[in-house]
């Protein structure tokens, strides 16, 4: 299991900071210089998250479904 979170980080093309949709670990969210939000993690398996690290919050499968 890895806690995951939403965050914030600076987008240079826009000049202003955005949220992503996907959630990471704040590990790589300290890397690429991005902020935690509070109030977002969440613990997934290790097996949600992609390739690169992220996890995507929509493709989760519903534990009430």
């Amino acid at each position: 299991m890895v806690m995951v979170y939403h965050f914030e980080v600076w987008d240079y093309a826009r000049g202003e900071n955005i949220v992503l949709p996907l959630k990471c670990d704040a590990d790589l969210i300290e890397r690429v210089g991005g902020m935690i939000l509070p109030g977002t993690g969440e613990e997934v398996d290790v097996s949600a998250l992609d390739a690169a690290g992220r996890y995507d919050p929509k493709k989760a499968v519903r534990k009430d479904a």
